[in-house]
């Protein structure tokens, strides 16, 4: 995103961050990868403004196994 000169607004700007992937991806794993991080950040944000204890171990373990496939792909496409 930075590197196409664009910068996510202070607000809303982890949700601009998914838009913007959306926009520009034609990858289907990528996509794929885009509604976890969108569910993940919505998640997030319960988590830390409204309710505290709402993530299992089960899915916090889910979600790093998610993050390790989704840098790879990170890493695939800029190699």
């Amino acid at each position: 995103m930075l590197s196409g000169g664009y910068r996510p607004s202070s607000s809303e700007g982890h949700a601009a961050v998914v838009r913007f992937m959306e926009a520009v991806s034609s990858d289907g794993e990528m996509l794929r990868f885009t509604g976890i991080l969108d569910r993940l950040r919505r998640k997030r944000h319960r988590v830390v403004y409204e309710e505290y204890d709402i993530t299992s171990g089960d899915e916090a373990a889910q979600a790093l196994e998610w993050a390790r496939g989704f840098v790879d792909k990170i890493i695939e496409i800029i190699d």
